[in-house]
């Protein structure tokens, strides 16, 4: 299995941006260079284990949201639904939310009637 450091980069970029943490603030956060993020979100540096442990919890997002193996389709849907989200008050985001369980439901009980 190769890692992609690009699209890790790519996912802390997004997920330091949802903070709206600026480079220099994370890696302040963090105890490291404002380069060395530039670096990571780059792909270019590859973050060590204590590293990405450190970023996961500064960002509230578990391990898997940073390095989980997906297909680029699959990380393209979930950054626009969440920059959709970000987008919202809380009782839109429960809204869109309680639609989209509901219309999953819906297609689940109906699949085998098409």
């Amino acid at each position: 299995m190769k890692i992609d450091n690009k699209d890790i980069g790519a996912k802390i970029k997004f997920y330091r941006q949802q903070q709206r943490l600026t480079q220099e603030e994370f890696a302040e956060i963090i105890g490291v260079s404002p380069g060395y993020i530039s670096r990571l979100e780059r792909g270019i540096k590859r973050a060590s284990l204590e590293t990405l442990v450190e970023i996961s919890r500064t960002l509230d997002v578990t391990l898997d949201a940073l390095v989980g193996i997906r297909s680029q389709k699959e990380i393209e849907c979930v950054m626009e639904l969440s920059e959709l989200l970000v987008l919202c008050n809380e009782y839109e985001r429960e809204v869109i939310l309680d639609t989209m369980e509901a219309m999953k439901g819906s297609m689940i009980r109906n699949r085998n009637k098409i």
